[in-house]
């Protein structure tokens, strides 16, 4: 046996407790931190554009003139996720 040190990628805390399976059998974990406001997340995800962190890697992109072609293929995330991302940041 051996352990796995897990971590919210949101808080960065480590009290973290196993919350179930999804639909592909992948573990689901938890933050116990109150302040967090990290509901549920994976250790590796399917699709690389429900990873943590990778909207604000779009905008990112973005605002430093990339295309929206060019963030796709770098990123390895659909057209869709980067433009309702950017739509999302517009309105906000």
């Amino acid at each position: 046996m051996f352990r796995i040190d897990v971590a919210c990628p949101r808080c960065g805390g480590t009290r973290v407790i196993k919350y179930g399976r999804t639909p592909e059998g992948k573990q689901r974990y938890k933050c116990n931190n109150k302040n967090c406001k990290c509901s549920t997340f994976l250790l590796d995800y399917s699709y690389s554009g429900s990873r943590p962190r990778i909207e604000e890697a779009i905008i990112k992109m973005a605002k430093n003139g990339k295309e929206i072609r060019k963030t796709t293929m770098t990123l390895g995330v659909s057209t869709a996720k980067v433009l309702s991302t950017l739509k999302k940041q517009r309105l906000q």
